[in-house]
């Protein structure tokens, strides 16, 4: 690896005095020192670092000043990947806002890559009797119903409530309605959940599906690409659903490698709001 680096003051991380003449890079062992508060600010891509241990304050930042005015933020994609993030005893890690504007800006991204980097145990987020706090930006709401049926083919969603603050680009989930089939060995037609093993369910006739978000307005949604099965948005209770599967916080694992774990231990503390975990 690289290089073992300390910090020596608070400061920016990409700051040279913070660490005492050298910016981490790519394979480094870094760790922010007791009594220090180091603003995490490197946007996407990052560079691959081997470790990192926060034992002092590590506070993820997409403003180039700390206390904005106003929510806009002047780094739209904050990103780290690393082996190790460990988070000891007397360490504290934030992804969120300041003052009056607490949470992650909505116009911004945060991610956390866990990486594989080729040591046993890694990659691995540790939260081992330190603190971290994750707090993405709140939408209204996190899931509606259908508000009419929408038929294999549509793009254009009517749904129960107001879903103009979902973000472009952001994934959903659009339930199924149907019946599943039963696998032939099983007998019968239909899937009953109540008495069957789940191997009798065919997995070709499930019909929940997930798109992209292309537009959003006060009664609906469009989607970038075509539903591929028809949802039942009529007969109420058994409406589909339509549920918001992005955050702007994503704790993630690098795809070409083993996938990472986040361990939360005894006397550790993690506040975890409106932030996605995925492919760990």
């Amino acid at each position: 690896w690289s290089a073992t680096l300390t910090s020596v003051q608070s400061g920016s991380w990409k700051n040279p005095a913070t660490w005492g003449g050298t910016v981490p890079a790519g394979g480094d062992i870094i760790t922010v020192a007791p009594g220090h508060t180091v603003t995490y600010d490197v946007t996407t891509p990052s560079p691959v670092f081997n470790s990192v241990t926060v034992r002092g304050v590590l506070r993820w930042v997409p403003y180039a000043t700390l206390g904005p005015s106003t929510p806009t933020p002047s780094r739209p994609s904050i990103e780290m990947r690393v082996g190790t993030l460990l988070i000891p005893a007397g360490g504290r890690m934030t992804i969120m806002g300041s003052g009056t504007l607490p949470s992650w800006p909505a116009q911004a991204k945060a991610t956390i890559v866990l990486t594989d980097v080729g040591q046993a145990g890694s990659p691995v987020l540790l939260v081992s009797g330190g603190t971290l706090e994750l707090r993405g930006s709140r939408v209204g709401v996190s899931w509606t119903k259908l508000a009419a049926n929408s038929a294999a083919g549509m793009q254009s969603l009517s749904v129960q409530g107001s879903v103009a603050d979902w973000p472009i680009g952001a994934r959903v989930v659009i339930t199924g309605t149907g019946y599943v089939q039963r696998n032939a060995p099983c007998g019968g037609s239909f899937a009953d959940y109540g008495a069957d093993n789940i191997s009798c369910s065919n997995p070709l006739t499930y019909t929940s599906e997930d798109a992209a978000v292309a537009s959003v307005g006060p009664a609906g949604l469009t989607l970038a690409s075509p539903l591929l099965f028809s949802h039942d948005g009529a007969v109420a209770p058994y409406q589909g659903e339509v549920a918001l599967l992005s955050r702007n916080i994503v704790v993630t694992s690098d795809p070409t490698g083993r996938r990472g774990h986040v361990k939360i231990e005894k006397g550790g503390t993690a506040q975890l709001h409106w932030t996605e975990f995925r492919r760990l």
